[in-house]
């Protein structure tokens, strides 16, 4: 989408990144167990949403800080999307999760953090110029926090292949952001400098 919206473009070693990523991604998640995946066709249509407009936060993030202070636009995206997902939550059924201390406590921590302070961090960074594809896959280790956090909060378990697709998550993290010079442009602006000497 950022190639679509913004002329973006991707040199190969960067959409051999994109690539790495996915492939850890998919290891880290199913462990390389595949036979064992039980997927049904709203789960996999939700998720498929759920990423799609992921990845199209990062494109208006990027037009919505472009001019404006970061700090506003996420306010407003935090406010309409309270507002957005009030209409289908309906708080107001149940106002007596208002005097449950450990509902609001949790409710407060992940408003906060999950909420507020990832999303000002987030587009302050994407207001720095950041190229969208990029802040895309650097935001995917998120995938790699979560999974660790299970791991270490929740004691879930996790393989030698998930640990080999979190490693492989970050090599793509490291390669996508890895500025090669490219030959050509190098090549070409050592001939206009010729040029210009002489």
């Amino acid at each position: 989408m950022a190639m679509i919206f913004f002329k973006e473009k991707l040199r190969g070693y960067q959409t051999f990144a994109l690539v790495l990523n996915l492939i850890g991604c998919i290891l880290m998640v199913t462990g390389g167990n595949f036979t064992e995946l039980n997927i049904s066709g709203l789960g996999l249509t939700l998720g498929l949403v759920a990423e799609f407009l992921y990845v199209f936060s990062a494109i208006l993030g990027k037009l919505g800080t472009s001019g404006d202070a970061s700090l506003t636009v996420a306010c407003y995206m935090l406010l309409f999307s309270s507002m957005t997902a009030a209409i289908f939550a309906k708080p107001w059924e149940h106002l007596d999760l208002v005097t449950n201390i450990r509902f609001i406590t949790w409710a407060i921590l992940g408003g906060t953090f999950s909420g507020a302070v990832a999303n000002i961090s987030f587009l302050s960074g994407m207001a720095t110029g950041i190229d969208a594809s990029k802040a895309t896959i650097v935001s995917s280790i998120e995938v790699i926090v979560a999974t660790l956090a299970g791991v270490f909060l929740l004691n879930e378990q996790i393989n030698l292949v998930g640990y080999i697709g979190i490693i492989i998550m970050l090599a793509s993290i490291v390669l996508m952001n890895i500025d090669i010079p490219n030959p050509k442009e190098t090549t070409d602006n050592q001939n206009i400098s010729v040029y210009e000497s002489s």
